[in-house]
């Protein structure tokens, strides 16, 4: 029996330009000189998103199973690797898991990966062959409205590579045409090689609606904020910076901003979530961090997801799979970049001995406060810890900070003063996105969003500290509960047939909030355990 070959008809490619709306992290596999993870590169040093990351994401458009190969048959999908238009330096997010019973970094946990700037562009090429096969046929028409869907999708906006519910990840296509190949006859070839086939079409992107709850929440910080890195030099702490393009340039800024990593905001709202659930269901934290994110915390792991993890069940280790969090949160960036912080750390980084004279050592200490304080946005902080048997200071325990200053007497995160006169925050807003499907049913869905606002309300009241030294005096954020708004989708609106309602009223309109709590207590109780018997263990 012959076995036939699959006739090519010709090829659809789409061709545009993936935009990094938030930093990137797709990894190489390896580590990187001072990073655990390092930024995929290809053979000539270039970033790149590579193409099965991208086919991971678009695999979703189209149900046809041969069309996506298998051993018997090459896929009719070609997904090449984009690359990206320019070589930004990439930057470095530092990571570190979280006690729950102790609120300090657990030991051995401390990570840290290369990312990819935002405002990055990667040119994509993406192609589809029509075909008639035995097996399967896809004509030209389908093979158009598939590439069509992917350029669409894409064109919404799509989370790829690590962290993606922690601010990275989010690429979004742009600038995109769609041009057909024709090869399956005489006609289609010639018009092909003589350069007179029919040109390419640019895709309309536009109108894509969102399927999430956003919510948006102006923040101001009450006092020094400071995510930090290690530094080696006349300070032993500096802000986390990061360069993002200004305004719809593609280019990055000339000065960095500061940044309050997604990371950084997941971990202190999910530390709280728990200590919510915990506190309702009367369920202390286990002692090992293993066994506390494996805990059944309800919506807390629906929103913000749960790492894999091993128990001992009867002698035997029981792995179970992980799940990602429906909740993203964004990287949030200060509303102007630090002008001269390059200087500073110029200044900064100058090492005295201690062998030069006192004039010498003051002087550069001198030069870097003035370098910092010229930013009008940072300022040196010094520490010391005190010996407890002295009272004094404790030998050779002095360190230093820059951090950034609180956000000015006045300043309205929203973006006006009392007077009406523009005086914005110098944060911009933190963004958290829902994906609702994730969240389960419609009750298990109502739960988790009940949760997330105890949550935010308990950030807008202070009682949530971000970043380094939360507990002496740094990282004290606050909001106000009228401008945190909740937006539903359109279609989907939660109660009330209101998609839109801030926090505010949230918790002031009864009939608003009931079915939410109505679903939030129906999960306590069941989460909640029974009382022991008499005699018996709990």
């Amino acid at each position: 029996m012959t076995k036939q070959t699959r006739h090519v008809l010709g090829e659809w490619v789409l061709r545009g330009t993936l935009v990094a709306r938030s930093p990137l992290a797709v990894a190489s596999g390896e580590a990187g000189s001072t990073t655990d993870q390092a930024c995929a590169r290809d053979g000539l040093g270039r970033l790149i998103i590579p193409g099965s990351a991208l086919a991971g994401i678009v695999r979703p458009t189209y149900e046809g199973r041969d069309a996506w190969g298998s051993q018997a048959l090459a896929s009719l999908l070609y997904v090449e690797d984009a690359v990206a238009s320019h070589s930004p330096p990439v930057e470095v997010r530092d990571g570190v898991a979280i006690d729950r019973r102790t609120g300090t970094a657990a030991e051995h946990l401390l990570y840290s990966r290369e990312v990819v700037p935002v405002g990055t562009s990667f040119a994509w090429t993406l192609r589809v062959e029509a075909v008639v096969r035995p097996e399967e046929a896809l004509s030209k028409e389908d093979a158009e409205a598939w590439l069509t869907e992917i350029a669409h999708e894409l064109g919404r906006g799509r989370e790829l590579g690590a962290r993606t519910t922690a601010g990275l990840g989010r690429v979004q296509l742009t600038d995109a045409t769609l041009e057909w190949l024709g090869t399956g006859n005489r006609e289609d070839l010639l018009a092909l090689l003589s350069g007179k086939a029919s040109p390419a079409q640019k895709v309309d992107l536009s109108g894509a609606a969102s399927s999430r709850l956003v919510v948006t929440v102006p923040w101001r910080a009450r006092s020094p904020l400071l995510v930090s890195v290690a530094f080696n030099g006349l300070a032993d702490r500096l802000p986390q910076t990061a360069t993002k393009p200004e305004s719809d340039g593609k280019e990055p800024a000339a000065q960095p901003y500061l940044v309050v990593p997604g990371t950084s905001w997941k971990g202190a709202l999910r530390s709280r979530a728990e200590w919510i659930v915990r506190t309702m269901t009367g369920e202390d934290a286990p002692a090992h961090l293993d066994a506390q994110l494996a805990q059944d915390l309800g919506p807390v792991g629906r929103l913000f997801g749960r790492p894999p993890v091993k128990t001992r069940q009867e002698g035997e280790v029981v792995r179970q799979p992980g799940s990602r969090g429906a909740a993203r949160l964004a990287e949030v960036y200060s509303t102007k970049p630090i002008a001269g912080w390059r200087e500073a750390l110029a200044a900064l980084a100058v090492r005295t001995k201690k062998s030069d004279d006192a004039e010498t050592r003051l002087g550069a200490r001198i030069k870097a406060a003035e370098a910092v304080a010229g930013t009008g946005r940072l300022r040196i902080n010094d520490h010391v810890a005190i010996s407890r048997w002295t009272g004094g200071a404790d030998e050779g325990k002095l360190f230093a900070t820059v951090a950034p200053l609180p956000d000015p007497e006045g300043a309205d995160p929203a973006g006006a003063d009392p007077g009406g006169e523009p005086m914005p925050g110098s944060w911009e807003p933190l963004v958290v996105e829902v994906d609702l499907d994730r969240l389960g049913t419609d009750a298990e869905a109502k739960s988790a969003v009940y949760l997330l606002a105890l949550v935010l309300r308990d950030l807008a009241e202070g009682w949530v500290g971000i970043g380094y030294g939360s507990t002496r005096g740094y990282g004290e954020v606050s909001a106000e509960l009228g401008d945190i708004d909740f937006a539903f989708p359109a279609d989907t609106p939660p109660a009330e047939g209101r998609a839109s309602f801030t926090l505010a009223s949230f918790f002031s309109d009864a009939a608003l909030r009931a079915p939410f709590e109505k679903a939030w207590r129906s999960e306590i109780a069941a989460l909640t355990p029974s009382p022991a018997a008499p005699g018996g263990d709990r």
